[in-house]
């Protein structure tokens, strides 16, 4: 019964997705950023919860379908993670 219990809070934390818990598996990036930044994050912890890593390298960041955030990322200096 223990072990049910812990099952059960393991599955109902992982549901409950708070902009405080960084990005989830089915989370793009521009949706990840836009989910940040409704928590009030600042950009640069937005930026920080939503890259992701492949063999030890941070991947940039695909905003090709977000003017906004592209702009915005320009304006706080991270002008290296965006994909034109």
């Amino acid at each position: 019964m223990k072990f049910l219990y812990m099952v059960f809070l393991l599955l109902t934390s992982c549901a409950a997705n708070t902009p405080e818990q960084g990005r989830m598996p089915w989370d793009d990036d521009v949706s990840c950023l836009r989910k940040e930044l409704s928590g009030q994050a600042s950009f640069a912890i937005a930026v920080a919860f939503c890259r992701r890593e492949e063999d030890g390298r941070l991947l940039p960041l695909d905003l090709r379908n977000a003017p906004d955030l592209q702009q915005k990322a320009k304006e706080e200096g991270f002008n290296n993670i965006i994909y034109k």
